[in-house]
């Protein structure tokens, strides 16, 4: 965790901010926090940079992988509702900040620790049924790069329907569907004749 000066103004505010995301979203998550590194420097005055990470241990047989595989295997949306928040948050992860950086902020976006819990409870239940071809998080760029990173890996085109996508907001448009960041969501391809054991378990 990288802070500004300890007397910027601002300084105070983020490390609290900070250490109380990290701590309570994980803490709600089942993901201990168990070590860590701090540092205040005035390169990141009112700018801090967080890098935070889980590490664990899987079988080499149980993993599941993003590359999509089979034709007219059904992709299908688990989680939370797609709102607007984190709209256009990679491509400001890369813009040049300056006077205007408070302009570029896109909406921060909202964790609920308690659905992303259940959520991968769900998946890992659902994995031992066979029904799970594949599965990638809506990370940065959302929905649009989950669908293009499956099928580019699988070598294979995606189709979706956005008439489908759960919102929680009125009136979004593809664009905002498409790049939505928000979280606890996933993307998954089944096996056809699975769908509803799918079901079951959502």
């Amino acid at each position: 965790l990288s802070f500004g000066a300890v007397d910027h103004p601002k300084t105070r505010q983020l490390v609290h901010g900070v250490v109380a995301g990290i701590g309570g979203y994980g803490n709600c998550f089942g993901v201990p926090t168990v070590g860590g590194e701090l540092r205040f420097d005035p390169a990141y005055n009112g700018n801090c940079l967080v890098n935070a990470f889980a590490a664990g241990l899987a079988d080499a047989d149980k993993i599941f992988y993003s590359a999509a595989s089979g034709v007219g295997m059904p992709v299908v949306y688990l989680g939370a509702k797609t709102g607007r928040d984190g709209v256009g948050g990679a491509t400001m992860a890369s813009a040049e900040f300056d006077d205007t950086i408070d302009e570029k902020r896109p909406t921060v976006q909202v964790g609920d620790p308690f659905t992303e819990k259940s959520l991968m409870e769900a998946c890992l239940e659902l994995m031992q049924t066979g029904a799970v071809i594949s599965i990638q998080d809506m990370g940065a760029a959302g929905l649009t790069c989950s669908a293009v990173e499956m099928g580019d890996k699988g070598n294979l085109g995606v189709r979706l329907d956005l008439e489908k996508v759960p919102t929680r907001e009125l009136k979004m448009t593809a664009y905002e569907m498409m790049l939505s960041e928000s979280q606890e969501r996933m993307l998954m391809v089944l096996q056809p004749e699975k769908e509803g054991e799918a079901r079951a378990v959502f």
